[in-house]
């Protein structure tokens, strides 16, 4: 992933909350955006996510542009396969832990036997196995940490990206499910690129 002179000032606000940001994250490369509130570490990762357009810059996932602001060219969030997770646990409290992990699978009208599969696996993976009826809320103590970071990664997404204002979402599971999902597929891991906020 490649951020090429990102800028973004929000409306109101003289100070701009990006400003002239180039960056690269490689495959398989795990990157924490650290700072105070405020300094732009979430707003460089919605932008990347698509979620907000920034004022000047481009972004590219390898050598796929996705946004050239000179060009006016912006790909939607939706084509960018990318992997997000928010702040909040953003679990849906009235499904299961397997509804909840399969939810994006299901988006991409994969068969029922294939998303069975992959979630079993991806669950076994992250040492939550056999808890697929499980609520999502109820599952277990930690898992609510992990759970979110399912289902945006089991599609295998290019980048993804993680949004954290504390240690308990944790830069560990990242490495821990990079290097996992690595040896079992037997292919590089995505570029993850995770904020969070210092104190």
């Amino acid at each position: 992933m490649r951020l090429e002179h990102l800028s973004k000032t929000d409306p109101g606000n003289p100070t701009p909350a990006v400003d002239d940001l180039s960056m690269d994250v490689f495959d398989g490369e795990i990157i924490t955006l650290l700072g105070p509130s405020g300094c732009g570490k979430s707003t460089t990762l919605r932008m990347v996510a698509g979620l907000e357009m920034p004022d000047s810059g481009s972004i590219y996932f390898g050598e796929k542009p996705v946004v050239i602001s000179e060009e006016g060219f912006r790909l939607p969030p939706d084509k960018r396969e990318l992997g997000m997770v928010f702040q909040s646990y953003a679990i849906w409290p009235h499904m299961t832990v397997e509804e909840n992990v399969a939810f994006p699978l299901k988006s991409k009208k994969m068969q029922k036997a294939e998303i069975s599969d992959r979630v079993e696996k991806i669950l076994d993976l992250v040492g939550l196995p056999g808890m697929q009826k499980r609520r999502g809320r109820c599952s277990a103590v930690g898992s609510n940490n992990v759970l979110p970071w399912l289902a945006p990664s089991l599609p295998n997404p290019e980048p993804c990206c993680l949004m954290s204002h504390s240690a308990t979402s944790t830069p560990s599971y990242a490495s821990r499910y990079g290097s996992r999902s690595s040896s079992s597929r037997g292919d590089s891991t995505s570029p993850f690129c995770s904020s969070r906020t210092t104190r």
